[in-house]
């Protein structure tokens, strides 16, 4: 579907910017069309904010934000899809307290690691 001569506009090449628009590394205008990735990932997993109760109550270290957008075995099935509806671009939302629910300075490793994974994964789709 996206068979091309030399350098397509999903391709891992980095873009730069010539006045108004995004060009690719031969010079082509790129056009991205692109979705935000989820508004699900600003809350922590099984952390609805419809419940008041208990809501700011934890001191942050039972709180996990892996798994936000989508469970890392989903991926695939969500890049793809997406990749087949036209996207190239994804803005994928990142709180900084899916960063430093603990306090500060006490940084949640293990999102990182996941946040690594799905990156990668986005890459292997050609997203930017």
């Amino acid at each position: 579907m996206f068979e091309s001569q030399g350098v397509h506009a999903t391709s891992t090449n980095p873009l730069h910017i010539h006045g108004p628009w995004f060009k690719d590394n031969t010079g082509r205008t790129v056009t991205l069309r692109g979705v935000n990735l989820s508004g699900a990932s600003k809350m922590p997993v099984g952390c609805p904010s419809h419940q008041v109760e208990g809501f700011l109550d934890s001191d942050g270290t039972e709180i996990s934000f892996v798994g936000r957008p989508f469970p890392l075995e989903d991926a695939d099935e969500h890049l793809a899809r997406l990749k087949h509806w036209g996207f190239n671009f994804l803005r994928f939302v990142v709180t900084w307290e899916s960063i430093e629910h603990a306090g500060p300075g006490k940084y949640d490793y293990e999102f990182f690691d996941y946040l690594i994974k799905v990156f990668y994964k986005c890459k292997k789709y050609g997203f930017k």
